[in-house]
């Protein structure tokens, strides 16, 4: 995998700001009310060191809200290379793999995701964070994490992001398993994304305990399991 050629797309990607997905509505609609400083600026892709291509990339919906404007541990640990990142025009590999790299590392294992919906996949995996990819599929936080559910709102929006966002990252990391956490991620990737070309699976992020739930999960780790045995 080409190093510079991946912190330099990411850094391309960091420069699309939040109006160029959310339109003129973003200040009354999505914002989120809290830590707006820190909403405003975007989390590129991460790729682990250890990444190789025909990987693992875990897709997510979009970056957790603040509830209040004190930064938690995680975002504390990511906000300062986030910021550089986007901000340097010189030393754009070194900012993306000697600080934004280990400090999303570090940050990831702090926030519920990670012990909830991550960790699980990448333990059926056999695989560590620093072995994969992950991103969302909404690079900015939503008010409220009320993410665009409409028909109207979508059709406006996950264009937008999958064209000029996911797509060229996806196609730069040529994995070779894609995780959806969520059942929303794979409707957008079906519904704006004419024939995706990986192998895929869902993780299913349903908060109640149903024997529905247990039965799907159980079904993608059984899907990581014999794709990394394969």
């Amino acid at each position: 995998m080409n190093k510079n050629r991946v912190s330099g797309l990411c850094h391309e990607l960091v420069q699309l700001e939040r109006e160029f997905f959310f339109g003129t509505e973003d200040e009354q609609r999505w914002m989120p009310e809290f830590q707006k400083e820190y909403s405003a600026i975007m989390c590129p892709p991460f790729m682990g060191e250890k990444y190789k291509r025909k990987g693992l990339l875990l897709l997510g919906i979009n970056p957790g809200v603040g509830k209040s404007n004190n930064l938690n541990q995680g975002d504390e640990l990511l906000y300062t290379p986030l910021s550089l990142f986007k901000d340097s025009e010189d030393n754009i590999d070194e900012i993306y793999w000697q600080k934004f790299v280990p400090a999303f590392v570090k940050a990831k294992k702090t926030f519920p995701i990670y012990s909830q919906h991550v960790e699980p996949s990448l333990l059926a995996a056999k695989k560590e964070l620093e072995q994969i990819c992950y991103l969302n599929i909404l690079q900015y936080r939503c008010n409220k994490n009320n993410y665009p559910k409409g028909k109207k709102d979508l059709d406006k929006i996950m264009p937008k992001t999958i064209n000029n966002f996911a797509k060229p990252f996806l196609s730069l990391a040529d994995p070779g398993m894609v995780v959806f956490l969520g059942q929303w991620v794979k409707n957008q990737i079906y519904n704006y994304w004419d024939d995706f070309p990986y192998e895929h699976v869902v993780w299913d992020r349903e908060q109640a305990s149903t024997e529905r739930r247990e039965l799907s999960r159980k079904k993608c780790l059984n899907v990581l399991e014999e794709w990394f045995d394969e």
